[in-house]
């Protein structure tokens, strides 16, 4: 799941750079992949580290503002955090049950907002020094937009501490919601559009000020929404990204947003928001499950065990740059860590 964002260690060296991704392994052994992308050309797999309370972890929260990462997962009733103050050596800190839909952590890091599978609703958790979890409020919007019952995926706008995202399955809604107070959500705003039926993937631009979102279910799209007034949120354009859509992330320096699906990677231009389009499809893997973008690169887990860098200085002609494969792991939603 990883946007571009970095989490950076006290110093802020950045000598080096990493690659973190949920394994989605059985409890005991579920917890997260720690890779070397220092070299893109060269990964390097500096272990897997488990965390006794989660089973199956898919999902993953993340922010520069934080040493901790946030993992969890649809089936396994647990959320924890990580301590990644040195990634070759992570630390499980803390824990909670909780089964996890979708994921994002506040700029500061100190407090991660979850959708929850099943009993649905967006609950706020609070990240204490040394890593530990703590409940403090829940939210459960009404007026047609069943969080209630169908959880929530978003993104977070750090310029405004607004998040914004759609619900699961099939309600076709988005919403606003303010979190300047995170013991007190409010909803800003909810509109009705295909462009939200069945998003499993949000992510936000915060400079341009548009939400995207990554839609499983026909046609399978790729959707750009104004959010430059959260009150009166509408859709921009939209693109056909093909079946099996898995994740995406963004490089908003240079506009683009790469699309993954089970056997493929797509670039997208979406330098005009109100026209977003393809511009390369490439087949690589079998069993893609998480992408995130770094300085020209794109680096895809794939259930089973592998990674994968891509070159995509120029989007339009990406090239495998080196793969990783039989691993002991099973790596979905991921993120990046410079030290």
């Amino acid at each position: 799941m990883g946007i571009s964002k970095k989490l950076m260690s006290a110093a802020g060296a950045g000598d080096k750079t990493y690659l973190v991704a949920a394994n989605r392994k059985a409890s005991p052994n579920g917890g997260i992949g720690v890779f070397d992308i220092t070299n893109p050309t060269n990964i390097t797999h500096e272990g897997n580290f488990a965390q006794s309370l989660l089973n199956e972890p898919e999902k993953l929260g993340y922010s520069e503002g934080s040493n901790f990462l946030v993992v969890g997962g649809v089936s396994g009733n647990r959320i924890a955090t990580f301590d990644m103050s040195d990634p070759t050596n992570a630390v499980a800190a803390g824990g909670f049950d909780f089964t996890v839909l979708g994921l994002t952590m506040a700029p500061s890091g100190n407090h991660v907002y979850a959708g929850r599978q099943s009993s649905g609703g967006i609950y706020a958790f609070s990240i204490s020094a040394s890593g530990a979890l703590s409940f403090f409020t829940a939210y459960s919007p009404t007026g047609g937009f069943d969080f209630a019952t169908t959880g929530f995926v978003f993104a977070y706008d750090a310029a405004r501490d607004d998040i914004f995202g759609g619900g699961d399955l099939t309600y076709d809604r988005a919403a606003a919601l303010n979190v300047v107070t995170p013991t007190s959500f409010s909803l800003v705003s909810n509109f009705n559009n295909v462009a939200y039926n069945n998003v499993i993937r949000a992510k936000h631009d915060d400079a341009e000020k548009i939400l995207f979102t990554l839609i499983d279910e026909s046609p399978y799209r790729f959707a750009a929404t104004n959010t430059t007034n959260p009150s009166s949120l509408s859709v921009l354009s939209s693109v056909d990204v093909g079946t099996g859509v898995m994740d995406f992330d963004i490089d908003p320096v240079n506009k683009k947003a790469y699309v993954l699906t089970n056997t493929a990677l797509r670039s997208v231009n979406y330098s005009t928001p109100s026209s977003i389009s393809v511009l390369q499809t490439l087949t690589v893997g079998s069993s893609n499950r998480g992408i995130s973008y770094h300085d020209g690169y794109v680096f895809i887990t794939e259930a089973g065990g592998t990674v994968r860098a891509v070159d995509v200085s120029n989007p339009s002609s990406m090239v495998l740059a080196d793969t990783l494969s039989g691993l002991s792991g099973d790596y979905y939603q991921s993120a990046i860590v410079v030290r």
